[in-house]
């Protein structure tokens, strides 16, 4: 237990007023602005001293706002991120899912005439279609025309028009 207590500390202790060695000395109370305004002069700096404390108070705040500011900067990348995917999943609940088939099942595409592709489905597609989204099954023709075609516009591909809702 001898240990844990005592013993000198870091940072303990007054901190250097003048950056020079000092020494203990009584100064009528009425002289002594005068005297640290001499001392000032004499060691050539034209104003006050800057406490160490003060310093490292001012450090301290600085580290704590610093610290501050990263947080809310965290929080606001956190909101921004929330939002983009709260926006997906509105798109996602206006998405209107046509039936999907059953493995082997026809594609749900039209084709140029407006007819119903008879090809066989290879993979699920969202489509746009008059402001109103699609999830539909495409033949492996239809998936590539709407990937090559597709820039966040309405989609090259169309939607089966008996599949649509009424």
């Amino acid at each position: 237990m001898a240990g844990r207590r005592g013993g000198p500390r870091l940072g303990a202790g007054r901190k250097p007023r003048w950056g020079v060695p000092t020494v203990a000395m009584r100064v009528p109370e009425s002289l002594r602005q005068e005297i640290e305004r001499f001392i000032l002069e004499r060691l050539g700096r034209g104003q006050e001293p800057v406490q160490e404390a003060e310093v490292e108070k001012l450090k301290a705040s600085n580290d704590r706002l610093l610290e501050r500011a990263m947080n809310l900067q965290h929080q606001l990348d956190l909101a921004r991120a929330r939002i983009a995917q709260l926006e997906r999943d509105l798109e996602r609940e206006r998405t209107i899912r046509v039936i999907w088939p059953e493995s082997g099942g026809r594609c749900q595409a039209a084709t140029k005439r407006g007819a119903r592709c008879r090809r066989k489905s290879f993979a699920r597609i969202t489509v746009t279609s008059n402001g109103f989204c699609y999830e539909i099954a495409a033949c492996a023709a239809h998936y590539r025309q709407h990937k090559e075609r597709t820039l966040g516009r309405d989609s090259a591909v169309r939607v089966a028009p008996e599949l649509l809702p009424k």
